[in-house]
């Protein structure tokens, strides 16, 4: 099991990064594609995606979705990441448009 990633916070505490946040720090580390074609592709400013990534903001479900067909339709190699961060966007959005919708096999205590 790995550890998760954190990021150092304004305050000096530990935040953890989203799903977005590492996706978008390993597409940094290895430099291609360039957060500011992503940005161009997404509409966005390139602050917005270096926020996600450091983990100051996190993206909109929406716009984790965008990010992740975006990165799949780049061919980055970091596909499974977009590929799960879409799943994981999806899921939220149909929590939020459900709210009172819940898990088929666990108990809805487990999830608060």
């Amino acid at each position: 099991m790995s550890e998760p990633t954190h990021v150092s916070g304004s305050a000096g505490s530990r935040q953890r990064l989203s799903t977005a946040g590492k996706l978008l720090d390993a597409i940094a580390k290895q430099g291609e594609p360039k957060l500011e074609e992503i940005a161009r592709y997404l509409r966005i400013k390139v602050r917005r995606l270096e926020e996600c990534r450091d983990g100051i903001c996190p993206l909109e479900p929406e716009m984790q979705m965008r990010l992740a067909a975006t990165v799949v339709a780049l061919g980055s190699e970091h596909k499974r990441l977009a590929y799960a961060l879409y799943a994981q966007a999806q899921a939220a959005l149909r929590m939020q448009q459900e709210p009172d919708r819940s898990h088929k096999y666990y108990p809805r205590e487990r999830f608060r």
